[in-house]
């Protein structure tokens, strides 16, 4: 006489659970699921959680974090198969391949964003050097011209170190005072100030000032004519 089905389907599960020791804490590790574990290495908070061995989380704390994920990268898979009910051995080497595979898409990630950042994040030092070294000889070009008169020559390196470096107050003010020089006053003052009236009104008081005190920084650029005229009167 047969026994009933239910009877041998219990059987059949008894055996099952007796060959799967997955999820057992002590448990028998089976054939097939040791090995290296790149998830519980590369990926070890995320990689803890969905696998149930969250010791994996103190990976967070300061100091303790790099040799917990080599310890993880190590034992992972036995840890994962003693706190986890899996299916069968396949199911758990299928569901670490995929945590391979993300780990693998997750460094190729990482080095594409470092590599964009080292090369056009940041500018080179040397670079950096050249434009501060042109910025500092067109700027003081455009001061040499300034107290020689040469107006033009002095607006076209402001110009330049303005275009150098947008955010040079000086050189906008300088070539403000170019302007000045020109007698365009309302030029000189859109040249150092926005829309706003009331910053128009210091400006424009401000570059009067400066203008009157240009003798005193530069010296006017006909002073050693006027000076050789007047000692040559004195002679007479």
């Amino acid at each position: 006489m047969s026994q009933p089905k239910e009877v041998l389907n219990l059987e059949i599960d008894s055996a099952n659970d007796d060959k799967n020791t997955s999820g057992r804490k002590y448990g028998k590790i089976p054939p097939g699921v040791a090995g290296w574990s790149w998830g519980g290495l590369l990926l070890t908070p995320i990689w803890s959680v969905f696998n149930n061995t969250y010791i994996g989380l103190l990976s967070l704390l300061p100091g303790i974090g790099f040799c917990l994920s080599i310890y993880l990268g190590l034992t992972g898979r036995e840890l994962a198969w003693q706190n986890k009910r899996w299916k069968s051995v396949e199911h758990f080497n299928h569901v670490q391949r995929q945590w391979s595979i993300a780990t693998l898409i997750a460094g190729l990630v990482c080095v594409s964003f470092f590599l964009l950042i080292v090369l056009f994040g940041e500018i080179p030092q040397e670079r950096v050097n050249d434009e501060y070294a042109k910025l500092k000889t067109v700027f003081n070009e455009g001061n040499l011209a300034l107290k020689n008169g040469n107006f033009d020559t002095a607006q076209r390196n402001f110009t330049e170190a303005i275009r150098i470096n947008p955010k040079l107050a000086a050189a906008y003010f300088n070539r403000g005072l170019v302007m000045t020089q020109k007698n365009d006053y309302q030029a000189a003052i859109e040249m150092v100030t926005d829309d706003d009236d009331e910053d128009k009104e210091f400006a424009s008081r401000l570059l009067k000032l400066y203008e009157q005190m240009l003798p005193l920084r530069f010296g006017r650029p006909d002073e050693p004519e006027n000076e050789q005229g007047r000692s040559n009167e004195t002679k007479n």
